[in-house]
This record gives C-alpha cells, structure tokens and sequence, in this order.
C-alpha cells in the first residue's frame, strides 16, 4: 500500500491525528501530538506502516483520495476488522496553520442560502474578523455554495 516513501517529505502542519476503526487501529484508536520531527519505531504489527498509509490518504485529500484507496484494496479495506466490526472510520486531525497563509472556507447549503446572502456573510466574518482578532497578514474568506447528493453502496 506505501504511497508515502517516495522520496519526497511530507510537509505538513500536523499537530495531532487521531484515528478510530482504520485500518489496524480498533475502536480504541490512537491519538498522536506531533513535533515537527517525528519517528517512529515499534515491533512489528504495531501499525507503524498503517499510519504511514493514513498519512498517505490525507496528503492526497486536497485532490481526489480515491486512487490511495483503490490502490488500497478499495474502502472495505481500510477499515478495522477486529472482533467487533466497524461500519465506519474515523480520522482527525488538528492543523497549524500559523505560518501559512490563511484562508477561512465556509461552506453552506446552497437551497438556505442565495448567492447575495453568501456575499454578506463573507463580508460579515471578515469584518467579525478584523474587529476581533489580532493576526499578522490577512485572513482570505471564501463562502462556498454547494448542493450535495450522497448514496452508500453496500
């Protein structure tokens, strides 16, 4: 499954991932804080290549996630098969953004609200923005419309 080994680093603001029925991490899960330096070592079947895996999947999340999990075996490999079978996954992250650039998304329902209330609410959070807090540069914010339909195949 490696998609992570390829010779290139993985810069990431990552402060901490926690992870719940992915992969060999059960119910119990795992959670990590991150350094800006991190290693990994432990036995064999300690999930050590599994994370790296996980980390593998949400550096291909700003794009389209699904080639990782096809080459993964496809979903229902991806998720923990232990006594107690999980019917979904959990994978969390805390981000630092705080030498990046910044840009808040909001994302709302396109059929609660119309094109001119997304104008005024963009301008609304970054004026909330700009009375309220202190920070270096500028904060950019997008409100993004959208209408989603979702099945599950089972």
């Amino acid at each position: 499954m490696s998609h992570l080994g390829q010779g290139r680093l993985l810069a990431c603001p990552l402060k901490s991932i926690r992870l719940n029925n992915i992969l060999s991490f059960g119910p119990d899960g795992l959670q990590l804080d991150l350094k800006p330096l991190n290693v990994l070592i432990g036995p064999n079947a300690s999930g050590k290549s599994n994370l790296i895996e996980v980390l593998a999947l949400l550096r291909a999340t700003p794009s389209d996630i699904s080639d990782v999990i096809r080459e993964g075996g496809g979903v229902r490999e991806w998720i923990w098969k232990g006594r107690q079978r999980a019917d979904e996954a959990l994978i969390e992250v805390v981000m630092d953004y705080s030498q990046a650039g910044r840009e808040l998304r909001v994302i709302v329902e396109a059929d609660k609200v119309t094109d001119q209330d997304s104008e005024k609410l963009s301008f609304d959070i970054a004026q909330k923005i700009q009375t309220e807090m202190t920070f270096p540069g500028q904060i950019k914010v997008t409100v993004i419309r959208e209408k989603r339909a979702v099945n599950v195949a089972r």
